[in-house]
C-alpha cells in the first residue's frame, strides 16, 4: 500500500512538473525573445523626449484662415494734376525771385585750382557751371569730378548758360540778380545791369569784395551777403 502511494505522488510531482513548467531550452528561447525587445532606459527616455516634442510642434501650427497680421492699407489718393501743375509753378517763381553765383569752370583748370573754386563757391550757396560731360560721357563726368577731391559740391552741365552769360573762358564769376533770365537781349544773353561777370584765376572772396565795392547798390549788397556767407563758413 505504502509503495502504490508513494508511486502515485510521484507520478503526481511528475505530471505537474511537466504540465506547468517549460524546459530549460524553452526558457532560454523566451528570455532571448524578451531581451532582444527590451529598450535601455536612455532609448526609451530619448523616444519619449521626441515625441514630446513632435506633439508641441504640432499644437504650435495651426491652418488659420486669413492668417496675416492686420496691416492698414490706406488707398492712394486720387492725382490732381492742378496741384502738381501748381507746385511747379511755385517753384519755377521761387527760383526766378532768388539771386545766384555761378561760377563757370572747367576741367582743363589745375585741379587745387578747381577744388577751391568748388569749395568756396559750394561753401557761399553757388553753382559751379560746366559746360558740358567729359568726353560727352556722364559716367567719366562723374569720375572726373569725384577726383577733385571736395566733400560736396553743387555742380551743373549747363552750355545755354555759358552763351547767356557770354562767358569764352573760365573761371569766371558771375553774380545775377533775381529773374535776371527773364529779360534777354536779341543774342538771348542776360542784359549787363542785371548780373556782375568778372573772369579771371582769382578767388571767389576776391571776386566778390570786388563786386562789392564797384557795382550798383543792388548787385553790391548781393555781394555782401554772399560774402558774408563765404566767411562765416571758413570760420
Amino acid at each position: 500500500m505504502k509503495k502504490l502511494i508513494l508511486a502515485s505522488i510521484c507520478l503526481l510531482s511528475c505530471n505537474v512538473h511537466s504540465a506547468d513548467f517549460p524546459s530549460e531550452q524553452e526558457i532560454k528561447k523566451e528570455m532571448d525573445k524578451v531581451k532582444n525587445q527590451t529598450f535601455k532606459k536612455s532609448d526609451w527616455e530619448m523616444a519619449q523626449e521626441k515625441a514630446r516634442k513632435q506633439i508641441e510642434i504640432l499644437k504650435s501650427v495651426e491652418a488659420r484662415p486669413n492668417n496675416f497680421p492686420n496691416i492698414n492699407v490706406q488707398k492712394p489718393n486720387g492725382i490732381n494734376l492742378d496741384d502738381i501743375a501748381a507746385r511747379y509753378k511755385r517753384k519755377a517763381e521761387n527760383k526766378k525771385n532768388v539771386d545766384g553765383i555761378l561760377a563757370f569752370a572747367s576741367l582743363s583748370m589745375p585741379k587745387d585750382a578747381l577744388n577751391k573754386l568748388v569749395t568756396d563757391v559750394t561753401k557761399a550757396g553757388g553753382v559751379v557751371v560746366f559746360r558740358g560731360f567729359k568726353d560727352g560721357n556722364y559716367m567719366e563726368m562723374a569720375k572726373a569730378i569725384s577726383q577733385i577731391g571736395v566733400k560736396s559740391a553743387n555742380i551743373q552741365i549747363n552750355p545755354n548758360a555759358f552763351k547767356q552769360y557770354r562767358v569764352d573762358s573760365v573761371p569766371a564769376i558771375v553774380l545775377v540778380k533775381p529773374r535776371a533770365e527773364e529779360n534777354l537781349d536779341e543774342e538771348g544773353c542776360v542784359l549787363p545791369e542785371n548780373h556782375s561777370k568778372i573772369t579771371g584765376d582769382i578767388s571767389l572772396e576776391y571776386a566778390l569784395e570786388q563786386m562789392e565795392k564797384k557795382e550798383t547798390a543792388e548787385l553790391s549788397q548781393i555781394a555782401k551777403r554772399y560774402l558774408t556767407f563765404l566767411k562765416g563758413a571758413n570760420q
